[in-house]
């Protein structure tokens, strides 16, 4: 029986070539556009989850009023491991903060390489991540002392190349060399983890690059700071067990900071599309970004099935004879709707199959669009099968049921009447409500677009607050002053400065504070620092409001450095010259005049310990420039000296330069750039020469924005592409039932020009419905959106009345096309049986 049905199915197909084609092609783009983005979203939700009991896997982070720190320091892993017996394991993960320079010697030569996907880990790291297979070596002993590094496969054989690496050693260059012996080699790290790495050595190999013994834990919250992981006891209850660890922390530290920083347990598998915290590893997901790819995968297919649904529901008012002719001989109605359904489902497997074959060829485009790989696959993906098999039977069942349920109740006496209209009203308003559908959708999409569009627009030729043209960023490799001192010499360099963080990109410190001795009424608040160079501002253009900056004739802006005592860690600083911004003094209320000669005092206490101590007085106020991107706004900001002075008046200062900023002169660019190298090379002739300009890496902050932007503008144009296939369809349709009306109308004078508008006026009538709809919706969408960036366009009524635009004249070309064409038709010839 069924191979009957599907046997007639492909014959009444056969006979309808056209009809067969529009709904292929627009189901198959619909069913592709979703299979696309059913993979991202896939590949989005799986991360970490290749990790064995992934579930009971917890980072232990810091939540705050302002978002939270992922790190926390090395005072936690005691609790975790002695306190609490709901953990199983833990390990703490840091990030290199800085290029890690590896060298390897053979045969007296050396090779060397700048590298900076590196962790240091714990003993436990292999045990708590028991995804990151070994290829070779031990896990459980593969970090287990100072000096030990594990490669990725890739790694090993860049390095090494077919040469066995187990056991052999490379040199991590600095002002100690330390020799690095390799104790194992990774599998390929899979593309949906969190952690992203080329090496992990022990976390002993760091403390002892900064001199500490071997086995050296500090008992701070706040050193070093790194993140931390826990694998709980399969029973565990989470919620418990962060309160336990709450309870134990606040024991240790003191009230206020306890309840600032509220320790909290992140489930391994949200943290790449749910966590937003301070320290995150990079390349974070975003869950409203799959939240938003997900509504357009479901409302493309939406518009595909709609047409799939229209064209079926207006074909069969044709085949009302059809089913009057088949119950007149006999045929039972649940014969009648398993033929129906069965056409229906063929329809759609056939399209489920073009779309197959259509993401396959897009499946490259559309990662190179995202920038990224993805974990999952398309042929052997079950979860992704089991989603086709559903599309195919909901669109299926769901367009063939109209035909299949109601044509088949007809009485034979009924439909086989001359001239029935029956079948035709009765679906006449289905077609019309789905078509309003499809065009709000696709109105929705296109406005979006355009306001996307237009905010990335913004992003890039918005005013900073600064002139980043013609300015170079270079990594300062520990070498700020004799590299500075070799640009400054070059002619085509105008300036050179140096700044502990990269102007625009954010990663200021917070510090607590004192004004005049006085620290504000909530002990815990911070402030914003930065440590600057002199020449920073000028440099940058930056507008000095009143006073002065910090200045190189100055040697007293520098202050004084006192040794450590029982309060203080570390070396700490007095009578320093400050700067603040615009942000600082609207913060406090001051004017220009008030702020200049505030003393600040800028520290860290940690357990009665003050590990970062400065103080000074405000010589200068400067205009707010965005230390962040757009996202943020612009916060208060104290800036300090870069250069420190030491205990011993014989040194010269310590200098808290990582980015090194030089502005290019006016006309110098190419033959700057090899001025640049060239200085590089005098000071650092074995390291590879490495500068970008300032300008791109801003950009580069938007990328995930540009992205979105990119994939809506994409698949809008598919989702009104399928749409006026739909409209192609149903006004051929239309056009065909009013063939006799249109040539009696010609017959007894009617034009061209009131033919075209009569056939047109229906259809745009409901695209101008659906552009009603659709607006509003596209409103309330990307104003949210917008939510996401301190400084955004205004939303003015140009994306809408676009969208509205080109949806009535991409919709008007396409039912003019039909209505011209019958319009121009010999009344003689469709008249000729009458």
């Amino acid at each position: 029986m069924l191979r009957n049905y599907f046997r007639i199915a492909l014959r009444s197909l056969r006979r309808r070539p056209g009809y067969a084609a529009l709904n292929l092609v627009g189901l198959a783009v619909g069913m592709a556009c979703c299979l696309l983005i059913g993979l991202y979203v896939q590949n989005e939700l799986s991360y970490d989850r290749f990790h064995p009991a992934s579930d009971r896997i917890v980072r232990v982070a810091q939540a705050t009023d302002d978002g939270g720190l992922a790190t926390i320091g090395d005072g936690i892993m005691p609790i975790l491991q002695n306190d609490i017996p709901q953990v199983e394991r833990a390990v703490q993960v840091r990030e290199s903060n800085s290029t890690l320079k590896l060298a390897r010697e053979q045969d007296g030569t050396m090779t060397r390489f700048e590298e900076e996907n590196v962790l240091f880990a714990d003993s436990t790291f292999f045990d708590v991540f028991a995804g990151f297979e070994l290829r070779r070596g031990d896990p459980s002993t593969a970090l287990s002392r100072p000096g030990t590094i594990v490669l990725t496969l890739e790694t090993a054989r860049r390095y090494f190349g077919d040469e066995d690496p187990m056991g052999k050693t490379l040199i991590r260059e600095g002002e100690d060399d330390q020799g690095l012996t390799v104790t194992g080699v990774l599998e390929p790290i899979p593309a949906n983890s969190h952690l992203r790495f080329d090496f992990v050595t022990s976390m002993g190999t760091w403390f002892a690059a900064l001199g500490y013994p071997a086995g050296y834990q500090s008992d701070s919250f706040w050193f070093p700071m790194a993140w931390t992981y826990a694998r709980l006891q399969p029973d565990a209850d989470r919620a418990l067990v962060e309160q336990q660890v709450t309870e134990v922390v606040a024991s240790q530290r003191r009230a206020e900071v306890a309840e600032t920083y509220a320790p909290t347990l992140q489930p391994l598998p949200s943290l790449h599309l749910h966590s937003n915290m301070e320290g995150d590893p990079a390349g974070q997901g975003s869950i409203t970004q799959v939240y938003v790819f997900g509504a357009i995968a479901l409302f493309v297919l939406l518009i595909a099935a709609v047409n799939f649904v229209n064209l079926a529901t207006a074909r069969a008012t044709e085949r009302a004879t059809e089913v009057g002719v088949r119950k007149s001989i006999g045929a039972r109605r649940g014969q009648l709707v398993g033929q129906f359904l069965a056409e229906s489902v063929l329809l759609s497997a056939g399209a489920a199959a073009l779309a197959l074959l259509i993401t396959q060829a897009a499946l490259s485009v559309f990662t190179t669009v995202l920038g990224k790989t993805l974990a999952v696959g398309l042929w052997t993906n079950a979860v992704l099968w089991v989603g086709v098999v559903a599309i195919v039977l909901v669109t299926g069942v769901g367009a063939g049921s109209y035909p299949a349920f109601v044509l088949s109740g007809f009485r034979p006496v009924s439909v086989l009447k001359p001239l029935t209209v029956q079948g035709r009203s009765r679906g006449a308003w289905l077609r019309k409500g789905l078509v309003v559908v499809q065009f709000a959708i696709s109105v929705a999409l296109i406005a979006a677009t355009a306001v996307a569009y237009s905010q990335l627009e913004y992003l890039r030729t918005a005013q900073l607050g600064f002139n980043e043209e013609q300015i170079v960023t270079m990594d300062a490799e520990g070498n700020y002053r004799t590299l500075r001192t070799a640009l400054a010499r070059r002619p085509e360099v105008a300036s050179v400065t140096g700044a502990s963080v990269t102007p625009g990109l954010g990663g200021s410190g917070t510090f607590r504070y004192e004004i005049n001795g006085e620290p504000p009424s909530d002990a815990q608040e911070r402030i914003n620092t930065q440590q600057v160079d002199t020449g920073f501002f000028e440099t940058l253009g930056v507008e000095t409001i009143a006073g002065r900056t910090l200045s190189a004739d100055r040697r007293s802006d520098l202050g004084r450095a006192k040794p450590e005592d029982d309060t203080h860690f570390t070396t700490y600083y007095r009578e320093q010259a400050l700067v603040v911004n615009r942000a600082t003094l609207d913060k406090f209320g001051w004017t220009p005049e008030e702020a200049l000669g505030k003393r600040i005092r800028l520290y860290v206490l940690e357990n009665e310990t003050i590990y970062q101590d400065y103080e000074g007085e405000v010589v200068g106020i400067v205009e707010n420039y965005h230390t962040t991107s757009l996202r943020q706004e612009i916060p208060p900001v104290v800036y300090m000296p870069a250069r420190l002075p030491t205990l011993d008046p014989g040194k010269g200062p310590q200098v808290a330069v990582s980015s090194i900023l030089v502005k290019m002169a006016p006309g110098t660019v190419s033959q700057g750039w090899e001025a640049l190298r060239s200085a590089w090379t005098e000071v650092l002739p074995t390291e590879p020469f490495a500068a970008s300009v300032l300008g791109d890496r801003l950009q580069a902050q938007y990328a995930s924005e540009q992205r979105l932007g990119q994939v809506v503008g994409i698949f809008s144009v598919l989702a009104l592409f399928v749409a006026c296939l739909g409209l192609f369809g149903l006004a051929t349709y239309t056009t065909q039932q009013r063939t006799k009306e249109i040539g009696i109308r010609k017959a007894v004078g009617a034009s061209v020009t009131s033919i075209v508008g009569l056939l047109s006026a229906n259809f745009l009538k409901l695209v101008a419905g659906a552009i009603l709809i659709g607006t509003p919706l596209a409103f309330l969408a990307v104003q949210r959106w917008l939510q996401n960036f301190a400084y955004h366009v205004d939303l003015g009524p140009v994306p809408f009345v676009l969208a509205a635009g080109s949806a009535l004249a991409i919709a008007g070309l396409t039912v003019s096309y039909h209505a011209l064409r019958a319009a121009r038709t010999d009344p003689a010839t469709t008249l000729r049986d009458e």
